[in-house]
């Protein structure tokens, strides 16, 4: 569960599982990994 609006949801581009990121990990495009092994900026 997530408290607050300070995150963005989408689905992977590679599985669509849905991740979920922060407001300030987006600004500072910090990268993440889903489980399937993709990973993003």
């Amino acid at each position: 569960m997530l408290i607050g609006t300070e995150y963005v949801s989408f689905p992977c581009p590679e599985c669509g599982t849905k991740i979920y990121r922060c407001k300030r990990c987006r600004r500072l495009s910090n990268k993440y990994q889903c489980s399937c092994g993709f990973l993003g900026p």
